[in-house]
């Protein structure tokens, strides 16, 4: 059945007529406005540095720290601890605490395991035993499994006093003048404290670990204390630890605190040292008896010929292989520091050296896990924040020899 003519010329609306006059391009524009106008009313466009929808993790920090609490099932939020547990965690801090001498590893680590127990049941996270697999493949999976799962409100029997009181006491085992802050001993002691949501003290920790006076027992049992080295490989912060603890900060939504991380462990001298001796020695002690090894191989292999004599042979053979060896080598040394796929939103300056790259990527994928946390959602919209907050990040990154959001190297940009 064929339309009446009247419904075919119909005459157009104004607002027919006012989109029909517009150029493609301007109704292409208003399109996306109204699109993007869209996303920002229903959250998906928010920038995360400005307007952040807070996890479930900041919401409970919030709460313990306003005194107020969340109701929670039983099957997510926290319990409250027993009389019992707090009475077995206060008699292992004064085991710490009141210890006439210097207390020992296992004392003081037996009493960040009593407190992580009552921290665990606080935050509702239960303790899981790692499977076989897992150990072998990775030891710091136990600790690194808090990066990807939220920890839940707090039970409303929990209060912030309690909260607070296992916190301190940590603190109080790490910064006393007898305790000899060891690699577990602070794991245990970020680990806890990221269970409470209090990463505050991380900075001040951590450089507490590579400063704090070492005692020791003098002949005649009098504590003596002796003067630390901030810049010895002992000193440096794990990975793994730092990793947790930059985790933690930027769950909380601190910029300050993230960096203050980063500038206390990543970008340590110790931790520069400790990488260069824990992974750059093998390599280069490697290529340091190449030379002799292959000489070693070019002369046993000189008796299996009789077209040049064996010293000739032997010299022609070594050579070969050196140029082999030193070529190969070389063009993995460069693809190995240049590497970018890793990369998202901080990259190296120009004029960066390849060994300086290399040295100092944990703490440019530190910086790059910040850019991404404080930034916009959207890949599309990278490089369009603003705000002062913003700007003194870039800033920051900018003194140190890396770019954020180098155009060349952004998606669609290539």
């Amino acid at each position: 059945m064929e339309a009446p003519l009247s419904r075919i010329c119909r005459p157009l609306s104004r607002r027919h007529l006012f989109l029909a006059a517009k150029p493609r391009r301007q109704v292409a524009a208003f399109s996306t406005t109204i699109r993007r106008a869209q996303e920002v009313e229903s959250g998906k466009g928010n920038p995360v540095l400005h307007r952040r929808t807070p996890s479930r993790f900041a919401q409970s920090l919030d709460a313990l720290d306003t005194g107020k609490s969340h109701q929670a099932s039983s099957s997510q939020g926290g319990t409250a601890p027993t009389d019992q547990d707090l009475v077995q965690v206060r008699q292992a801090v004064n085991v710490v605490l009141k210890h006439k001498a210097i207390p020992s590893e296992k004392e003081s680590l037996s009493a960040l395991e009593a407190l992580e127990a009552v921290a665990r049941k606080v935050s509702g996270v239960q303790q899981s035993k790692p499977s076989r697999k897992t150990e072998d493949s990775s030891p710091a999976s136990a600790i690194l499994s808090l990066d990807s799962r939220p920890a839940p409100a707090p039970s409303s029997k929990i209060s912030a006093t309690t909260i607070d009181m296992i916190s301190d006491s940590a603190f109080n085992i790490i910064s006393h003048p007898t305790v000899d802050i060891t690699p577990a001993m602070l794991r245990q002691y970020v680990l806890i404290q990221s269970l409470l949501l209090r990463p505050d003290s991380f900075p001040e920790v951590f450089d507490l670990y590579r400063t704090k006076p070492i005692p020791s027992l003098s002949s005649t049992k009098a504590v003596t204390f002796s003067d630390p080295k901030p810049d010895a490989i002992a000193t440096a912060v794990p990975a793994a630890t730092a990793s947790l603890a930059l985790t933690s900060a930027l769950q909380k939504h601190s910029l300050d605190l993230a960096l203050s991380v980063i500038e206390t462990t990543f970008r340590a001298s110790s931790f520069s040292r400790s990488k260069i001796f824990r992974q750059a020695l093998p390599p280069i002690g490697g290529a340091a008896l190449a030379p002799f090894a292959l000489y070693t191989l070019a002369s046993s292999l000189a008796p299996y010929q009789n077209m040049l004599p064996p010293e000739n042979f032997t010299a022609m053979a070594f050579a070969g292989m050196l140029t082999y060896t030193t070529a190969i080598g070389t063009i993995g040394y460069v693809a190995l520091t240049t590497s970018n796929d890793q990369m998202h939103r901080v990259t190296w300056a120009t004029g960066m050296p390849l060994w300086e790259r290399w040295v100092r990527e944990d703490e440019r994928a530190a910086v790059d896990r910040v850019a991404i946390s404080f930034g916009f959602r959207e890949k599309w919209r990278w490089g369009e924040e603003e705000g002062a907050e913003w700007e003194g990040l870039r800033e920051w990154i900018g003194q140190r020899g890396m770019v954020l959001d180098q155009v060349g190297l952004m998606e669609g940009m290539e």
